[in-house]
């Protein structure tokens, strides 16, 4: 009760200091945006309710993100949106159509919630904590633990290196299905759940925790730079720390709490900036279009390939000797073009395959991008959640009714 009771009053302040400081900036209606406000604190805050429910509570927190951190953010900055938004015109009716829109949203979760709660809470399963470990486990923990460091350290290294699973890029290599499927399901949820795993038996059966809970920052650091995913870090490691302190599996002192936070921190920071400039690198490397010698070869060759087609649609004899000269020496200059194109995707492929190019130009691009990496983390913390811009591109579509709803309906692409 204390915990809940503590969140309950720093959630609370913090979100009266928002309130406060930001309506000034709003353009709309103040009842409105005090309802938007009061709508989505508390969202967050059904999750105090007894029977908690993982699903709700990371649904929450999305939305908040999705929704409410967007808006006063903008409000506080002024900064261009990343995703679109329609014909958008911001005057005050249309923010506060968009804060009904999102807060009306709200209330259908929060009472989904509630139903859920007095309808079904005799039915609610709670997990036990007094599952059993193996004994295999605790003979073999040593040598399980090692193999597990070493499985996630050869599956990241052989996707960094093959490409089998990237996000944003093609694959590299595509085997038999479903070899590419099953690196993609490892590194996205196969090895954080074994590590999962032995974290819940180490606890319960051993009795310690913190060398398989290093595994877990190793894991999503790893993965992090392998699939080449700023978030996946925070994705993997949040559910394990929800879980340990919401079920009180570990007790920590002040020193311990202080260093795990540190240590916690430190892998964060180093797996967003390694992501971010790497995204930054391959993303431009992997587009031979972004080469201003590439894009030069390619205006050439397709001024030289239209020159050719339009001499051969004018139809030519053997008796056109200089047509003929000129016509070999056009296909002299575009097989040149096209094997100096070939080359320079080659050089590109080389670098962006062998790990020693990769790494050196990736720190290279590190050092030159550092201090913009940092200004794209605050813009990161505020766009990456969908939800408003979704709300505000709604909003900006004229004649709103039910048939322009089951034609949206019933689209298909």
């Amino acid at each position: 009760m204390t915990v809940k009771l503590n969140f309950l009053i720093c959630f609370s302040i913090v979100n009266l200091l928002i309130f406060f400081t930001t309506i000034q900036s709003y353009s709309g209606s103040y009842l409105i945006y005090f309802l938007f406000s009061l709508v989505f604190f508390s969202l967050v805050l059904f999750n105090l309710i007894k029977s908690f429910s993982y699903s709700y509570f990371f649904l929450s927190i999305l939305l908040w993100l999705g929704f409410y951190l967007k808006v006063v953010s903008h409000l506080l900055y002024s900064f261009p949106y990343l995703e679109p938004i329609g014909e958008f015109v911001a005057t005050g009716s249309s923010w506060d159509e968009v804060l009904l829109l999102a807060s009306i949203s709200a209330l259908g979760v929060m009472a989904a919630r509630g139903s859920f709660f007095f309808y079904h809470q005799k039915k609610i399963s709670t997990i036990s904590s007094t599952t059993q470990t193996p004994i295999t486990y605790k003979y073999l923990r040593k040598y399980l633990l090692i193999s597990l460091i070493f499985l996630i350290l050869f599956i990241c290294f052989i996707n960094s290196y093959f490409g089998f699973h990237q996000i944003g890029m093609a694959p590299r290599i595509v085997f038999t299905y479903p070899a590419n499927a099953f690196i993609a399901y490892m590194l996205n949820f196969g090895l954080i759940t074994i590590v999962s795993i032995y974290l819940w038996w180490d606890i319960h059966g051993v009795g310690k925790f913190l060398f398989v809970f290093a595994i877990v920052l190793l894991e999503g650091l790893c993965v992090s730079m392998s699939i080449v995913s700023r978030g996946i870090f925070i994705f993997h490691l949040l559910p394990i720390l929800l879980v340990l302190f919401r079920m009180r599996l570990i007790n920590l002192n002040l020193k311990t709490s202080v260093l795990l936070i540190f240590f916690a921190a430190i892998f964060l920071s180093t797996s967003y900036l390694v992501v971010d400039v790497s995204r930054g690198y391959l993303y431009r490397e992997h587009d031979v279009d972004f080469r201003s010698d590439s894009k030069n070869i390619i205006k050439q060759l397709s001024h030289k390939t239209q020159e050719r087609d339009d001499i051969v649609s004018q139809g030519i004899t053997s008796t056109d000797k200089l047509v003929n000269i000129r016509l070999r020496k056009l296909d002299d200059e575009i097989l040149s073009l096209e094997v100096q194109i070939s080359k320079n995707q080659s050089e590109i492929t080389t670098s962006s395959t062998t790990i020693g190019g990769k790494m050196g130009l990736i720190a290279s691009e590190l050092r030159g991008q550092l201090p913009a990496a940092f200004s794209r983390a605050v813009m990161l913390l505020t766009n990456r959640w969908v939800g408003l811009e979704g709300a505000m591109s709604v909003q900006s579509i004229p004649n709103k009714n039910w048939d322009l709803f089951f034609q949206g309906l019933t689209e298909s692409y």
